[in-house]
């Protein structure tokens, strides 16, 4: 047999025993002779055959997924070759995306090699999934060098792709990169947006290691962010499939987790369980007993902390420097309230500052410290370090201020991290608000209008006027998330639920023991909102001698705690809302004009919902939607005269009003009532109220005659019908009130 055959048959014959023996356990073998025979080929000067050609790229293909194949550039040009000889640039493709999955982990120095190689190989022959994954390991790679200017054209190509092509699995991985981008960035609440999206594709994902890999990184971020309950939830998946994580390592990270709701009981279960599993193991023994002496520490226990580090050796303490930042970061409340230097000093004076520990507890404590923005104290401890390594000094020095550098690096990452978690809340925050503020009339347009403009005049004193229920506090929030203040606090009070007492305390908070029962400081608004916005709400209502006080902070935008002999600073903004005429009420002297004067900087006029009655359809839609959505029941639409009795009625509660029997309509509706029932008792109900004050029956008869035709478009028989009466009666009452003209 001639040496083309040879070879060619023993490339096939290697691909058959893939397709016919599921339980091969040596793919690096297999590999290694198809690209021995297929490059022996090439070297030959033959080309080889359609048929030995993809079985060559079949069995590197296999061999790839197994994570079994090496590479050397010799080994990516034959690859090559091979895809230009047979066309299959969707296999290559695949090969070398493989490879990159595989070296970023063993092999990072080979990585820009194939992701040329991948970039070289990708055609419009490639089929989009294949690309799609390609793209998310090349973004893996630049994500993990931290080159993230580097990912950006591929998330481009990826969009572009997603843009044309509705396919579920691509879109996979287009979450998936994202996902992952933004976790290594650091922006926690972004990846949890994306990865939610990946792991809901539970019952089918095109890549189950990369399906599991997104329930650990979900589960590390909500930890981050203190969600213990959805960050358990992603462990479990993990511990209960075949993730492929070692279960050891994820069932020390759900303790963590429990300790951090305070179950340290859960907690210790797990480790005990552990412990009772590897009882033969010594190294996991010691390690889960240094898990174990940690929650010691959470609890504050005395005991059982002495009964745990008894048990762990200097090796095992090798690693407390990163249990404490794992704890630290998993339990920042908890840390605060454990005397971390008491702590130390017990293990002080039990003459343990010759072991390990001593030095890495203090370095903790630095770490912990500039994390609290207590530079001073982060300062003392580094003091401590340097005066344990007295022999050492200058060495010592050199290295800890290198590390000390570090930790401040920490920090500023930290800090960029908290900022952009603020960014994206206050977004949210103020995406939710303009979708709440329904409606496209003249009159609202203005409204939102006169918001954007006062919200850059971030120095601007805001008063907020308009009848009750009109949505003022709406448009006041929506001024804070539209301002440069957006990021820090939005506080709001009602003034006419609390007495003139409370509402001190609560605006300017108290020192402890300012009078009885003051038995601990507590921070007022004034001092929370600060670079914030400060809402009051029904500021009518405030009690005469407070106003003297809020004057005077306005003025110099500082203020004295109850029981305090030293100032405080706040710059805040203020904005106030209404229901009454304050000018009115100034010149009876129940408000300062002064303070009137102040708070009214710049006045928004919230108008009734009877002046902009073409919202109306827009706001019923919006409540509908709510209200169903929320009972979990379809969405409908109300008809045509349903909709005009709407419009016919006045809505002195208005908008609050309204979503009351928007709400009222969806139950009744999804519980089979009749929607024109609910509406005309309704509004009758409301109508009789207000009639009822005046106590004139004639006018009483003759307006609700009025509005029975008019909903009734003027038809006698019709309006006889709504108001239960005779047409004989209702024509006697026509005539007697002058009505001629309304009818039909």
């Amino acid at each position: 047999m001639g040496l083309k055959t040879d070879l060619s048959d023993k490339i096939i014959d290697c691909y058959q025993e893939i397709l016919n023996n599921e339980k091969i356990t040596d793919y690096e073998e297999l590999c290694r002779i198809t690209l021995k025979a297929y490059r022996r080929l090439l070297d030959a000067g033959y080309t080889p055959s359609e048929n030995s050609t993809n079985a060559f790229l079949k069995v590197l293909e296999h061999c790839s997924e197994d994570n079994s194949m090496g590479l050397t550039e010799l080994d990516a040009k034959v690859i090559l070759k091979a895809g230009s000889l047979s066309n299959r640039y969707d296999l290559i493709t695949t090969i070398f995306t493989n490879l990159l999955h595989v070296s970023i982990s063993n092999n990072f120095s080979i990585c820009p090699i194939l992701v040329n190689y991948i970039d070289s190989s990708i055609t419009e022959q490639c089929p989009y999934l294949i690309v799609a994954k390609a793209y998310y390991q090349i973004i893996q790679y630049y994500s993990g060098k931290k080159e993230f200017e580097k990912c950006s054209p591929y998330f481009d190509k990826l969009e572009s792709i997603v843009t044309v092509v509705d396919d579920p699995k691509i879109i996979y991985y287009y979450y998936l990169s994202y996902g992952c981008f933004h976790y290594t960035q650091g922006e926690l609440f972004k990846a949890i947006h994306f990865l939610n999206r990946v792991v809901s594709y539970k019952d089918n994902p095109p890549d189950s290691s990369q399906y599991y890999r997104a329930h650990f990184l979900l589960a590390l971020s909500y930890a981050s962010n203190s969600i213990m309950d959805k960050a358990i939830e992603h462990i479990d998946v993990l511990l209960n499939e075949n993730s492929g994580f070692n279960k050891l390592k994820l069932s020390t990270y759900k303790a963590r987790m429990f300790s951090q709701r305070k179950d340290f009981v859960s907690a210790e279960r797990i480790l005990s369980d552990l412990l009772a599993k590897n009882k033969d193991n010594e190294q996991v023994s010691k390690l889960v007993n240094a898990d174990l002496f940690m929650i010691s520490l959470m609890q504050d226990n005395s005991e059982k902390i002495q009964k745990y580090y008894e048990l762990i050796d200097d090796k095992s303490l090798s690693n407390i420097p990163k249990l404490f930042r794992d704890y630290y970061y998993l339990h920042t409340g908890e840390l605060d309230q454990i005397k971390l230097e008491s702590i130390y000093r017990d293990y002080e004076k039990a003459s343990r500052d010759k072991n390990p520990y001593s030095k890495q507890y203090l370095n903790f404590l630095v770490e912990y410290y500039i994390r609290k923005q207590d530079y001073q104290n982060a300062y003392d401890q580094f003091q401590e370090l340097l005066k344990k390594n007295r022999e050492i000094e200058t060495q010592y020095k050199i290295l800890e201020l290198e590390s000390y550098l570090n930790l401040l690096e920490k920090y500023e990452e930290f800090k960029s991290d908290e900022m952009s978690k603020r960014d994206l809340v206050s977004s949210i925050e103020k995406s939710k608000l303009e979708k709440s503020i329904v409606g496209k009339s003249l009159e609202l347009r203005k409204v939102l209008g006169d918001s954007k403009i006062v919200a850059n005049a971030h120095f601007s004193n805001v008063l907020l006027t308009g009848e009750t229920g009109t949505g003022k506090e709406l448009i006041a929030k929506l001024i804070h998330y539209n301002s440069n203040r957006r990021n820090k606090n939005f506080c709001e009070i009602n003034l006419s639920a609390l007495s003139p007492t409370l509402i001190e305390s609560e605006l300017f908070g108290y020192k402890k023991g300012a009078f009885t029962g003051a038995l601990q400081d507590k921070k007022g608004l004034l001092e929370i909102v600060h670079n914030g916005t400060l809402f009051l709400d029904e500021i009518s209502e405030i009690p005469t001698e407070i106003q003297t006080k809020l004057l005077k902070v306005i003025e110099e935008k500082s203020f004295y705690p109850i029981g305090a002999t030293k100032p405080m600073q706040s710059n805040f903004r203020l904005i106030c809302a209404t229901n009454k005429d304050l000018k009115s009420l100034a010149e009876q002297d129940k408000f300062r004009i002064d303070l009137y004067y102040r708070l009214s900087s710049y006045e928004i006029v919230i108008p009734a919902l009877r002046k902009r009655k073409s919202d109306i359809p827009l706001l019923v839609k919006y409540f509908i939607k709510i209200f169903s959505d929320e009972l979990k029941r379809p969405e409908f639409s109300l008809t045509d005269n349903q909709m005009d009795l709407l419009l016919q009625y006045d809505f002195p509660g208005n908008v609050r009003e309204l979503k009351n029997l928007a709400q009222r309509i969806v139950i009744c509706y999804h519980n089979g009532q009749a929607v024109d029932n609910v509406i005309n008792s309704f509004i009758t109900s409301r109508e009789m109220n207000t009639e009822l004050s005046t106590f004139n029956l004639e006018k009483i008869e003759k307006d609700t005659i009025i509005r029975a035709l008019k909903r009734c478009k003027g038809v006698q028989s019709q309006a006889a019908k709504l108001l239960g009466i005779s047409n004989n009666a209702i024509a006697r009452k026509i005539s007697k009130h002058g009505l001629r003209d309304i009818c039909k």
